[in-house]
Order: structure tokens, then C-alpha cells, then sequence
């Protein structure tokens, strides 16, 4: 999943942020990114299913490379699946970066209801 968000992120400004749990970057297997909604990427650094020197640390340099704007939280003793304390702790920080990145819609009530 973390993958493809980030394809499907990369140039659509539909997409108004990213929360890239478990995902990564093959160099040269990819398309390369464009612009990106603002992103916030987790990763344990444990992870044998989506190794982090692998996939993660290729990911953050092309980011750096590309001046293309993140925040990271790597959680060293956690592995592809987290444990229920940390995944808490994951949803609650996305859950801010969502409310901190994205605006509420509007909806046609909200706007039939503005003053004239």
C-alpha cells in the first residue's frame, strides 16, 4: 500500500496529504516523484517484509535529492506489522497530520446556507 500511495500521490492535486505506512522506494523501478502533497512516512526499522536499508533509506535520500518536503517516524524495535502500543501511536500521529494538512470540504449545504 505505502508504494502505490505515493505513486498516486506524486503530481495529482486531488490528493491533499499522505500517511506511508510500511512503503518505500526502488530506485530505477519507480516512476519518479513529482509534486507531493505534504507526507508523513512510518517505517520500523525491523521490517523483513519491506526492508529499511532496502527500500526506506533509498526513499528518504530521493526525497532529500528531489527537495521534496517530509516528516519521518521510525520506530527502531517494530517491524513490518507494529505492535498495538505503537500502532496507537501511529494512528494518533496521523490522525493530527491529517487534521494539521488537510481542510474540511465543502459541502453544497454549507454553501446553500452562506448569506447571499
Amino acid at each position: 500500500g505505502g508504494f502505490i500511495a505515493l505513486e498516486a500521490a506524486s503530481d495529482n492535486p486531488a490528493v491533499g496529504a499522505v500517511v506511508d505506512h510500511a512503503g518505500g522506494w526502488v530506485e530505477g523501478q519507480m516512476k519518479p516523484l513529482g509534486r507531493m502533497p505534504p507526507l508523513l512516512l512510518v517505517h520500523g526499522q525491523r521490517d523483513h517484509r519491506v526492508p529499511y536499508k532496502k527500500y526506506v533509506q533509498p526513499l528518504f535520500s530521493y526525497l532529500d535529492q528531489h527537495n521534496i518536503a517530509y516528516e519521518s517516524r521510525v520506530f527502531p524495535t517494530q517491524g513490518h506489522k507494529f505492535k498495538p502500543t505503537e500502532l496507537e501511536d501511529v494512528r494518533t500521529q496521523a490522525m493530527e497530520f491529517f487534521r494539521q494538512h488537510l481542510k474540511p470540504a465543502v459541502t453544497t449545504t454549507a454553501l446553500s446556507q452562506r448569506p447571499g
